[in-house]
C-alpha cells in the first residue's frame, strides 16, 4: 500500500520490552508481504517514559502528528501489511485510545514474558548498557511502583480491551519462541493474514541489534582479559580467523535478542515479593488466556 492521505497501520506490537519484540521485528521484516517502520520502535502515542529517563519528562512525538508518524513508513510502497513495534506501548495507560483514535481496526501483538524475569532483564540491560546512574534493584522496586507495574500485563491488557476485540489482539508468550520459533512466526502470520509458507531467514537465528552496545562492551571485556595473559595477543588474533569468533558471540545471546551477559540471579527474598505482588495478575491472566502459566511461578 502507497504512504498517502489513507495512510493506515494494519498491526501494532505494543511489547513489552525484552520478550522477544527484536526478533520478531527482525522476522516480519523479512518477510515480502509485511513492512515495518524504520526504525523499530516509532515511540509516537506514548507519553510515557520509564523511571531512568527523566530527561524526556514531558516530551511525547504524539504532539508532532500523524504526518510525522506517517514519514517512519516512507519505505512501505506495495506492500499488502505494514505495522511498527514499540515495546512501551503496553503499559502507557494514555496509548490505547490514541491508537484507536487513529487506527480503530488495527490488530495488536503483545508478547508476555515470565513478569518477574523480564523486570530483572529490563533492569540489567538497561544497567549494563552504562547509560543511566540507575538505584540497586533492591532500591527501584522499594522506590518505583510504576517500573515493578510495568510486568502487571493483564491490569494492562483490560486497558487495551476497552478499546478493542478481543480477536483483534494476538496474546503470545514468549517461552514458546524458545520451544518452537517457526510455530511461532505462522501463529502471528496467520493472525495478519500473511502467507504462512514462508519463514523468514531470522527465525531460527539470534537477533540482537538492540543489544549491541551491551555485547560490544562484553566482548570488549573478554578480549581485555585475553590480551592481559602471557601471548594474549597472539590469541586474539587466532580468534579472529576462527569460527569460535562467532560461536562466542553466539553464546551471550538467545534467539530472541535477550542477552544473556552476567545478568546473576535475583535474590531470593526480592524474588518472593516480586511475586507476592504478580501473583493475582498471574491467575488472571491464565484464566483470560485459559493456559497454565506454571513456568511463571517457580
Amino acid at each position: 500500500m502507497s504512504v498517502n492521505k489513507n495512510f493506515k497501520v494494519d498491526f501494532i506490537c505494543i511489547g513489552p520490552e525484552r520478550s522477544g519484540t527484536t526478533w520478531l521485528y527482525q522476522c516480519l521484516k523479512e518477510h515480502p508481504e509485511i513492512c515495518v517502520s524504520e526504525p523499530k520502535e516509532v515511540n509516537f502515542f506514548n507519553s510515557s517514559q520509564s523511571f531512568w529517563r527523566k530527561d524526556l519528562i514531558g516530551q511525547t512525538n504524539y504532539t508532532k502528528g500523524l504526518e510525522w508518524y506517517k514519514q517512519h513508513f516512507n519505505h512501505c510502497l506495495n506492500k499488502k501489511i505494514i505495522g511498527e513495534f514499540t515495546p512501551i506501548y503496553l503499559h502507557s495507560p494514555e496509548v490505547p485510545e490514541r491508537i484507536h483514535k487513529h487506527f480503530p481496526d488495527v490488530k495488536l501483538i503483545a508478547i508476555l514474558r515470565n513478569p518477574i524475569e523480564r523486570l530483572y532483564s529490563h533492569y540489567r540491560y538497561t544497567e549494563l548498557k552504562g547509560f543511566y546512574q540507575l538505584p540497586t534493584f533492591k532500591e527501584v522496586i522499594d522506590k518505583e511502583k510504576s517500573f515493578v507495574e510495568e510486568s502487571s500485563y493483564f491490569k494492562h491488557l483490560q486497558n487495551y480491551l476497552k478499546y478493542f476485540p478481543r480477536e483483534k489482539t494476538l496474546i503470545t508468550i514468549y517461552e514458546d519462541i524458545e520451544k518452537d520459533p517457526e510455530a511461532f512466526i505462522r501463529k502471528v502470520l496467520k493472525f495478519l493474514g500473511a502467507d504462512e509458507t514462508f519463514i523468514p531467514p531470522s527465525t531460527h537465528t539470534t537477533i540482537n541489534p538492540a543489544g549491541a552496545v551491551v555485547m560490544r562492551n562484553k566482548v570488549l571485556s573478554i578480549k581485555d582479559s585475553i590480551k592481559s595473559v602471557l601471548g594474549g595477543n597472539l590469541m586474539i588474533n587466532i580468534l579472529k580467523k576462527t569460527p569460535l569468533r562467532k560461536k562466542i558471540f553466539d553464546s551471550l545471546a538467545t534467539k530472541t535478542g535477550t542477552v544473556k551477559v552476567g545478568y546473576g540471579k535475583i535474590e531470593p527474598d526480592i524474588k518472593k515479593r516480586l511475586f507476592e505482588f504478580y501473583k493475582e495478575d498471574i491467575e488472571n491472566l491464565e484464566k483470560f488466556l485459559g493456559r497454565d502459566l506454571a513456568y511463571w511461578k517457580k
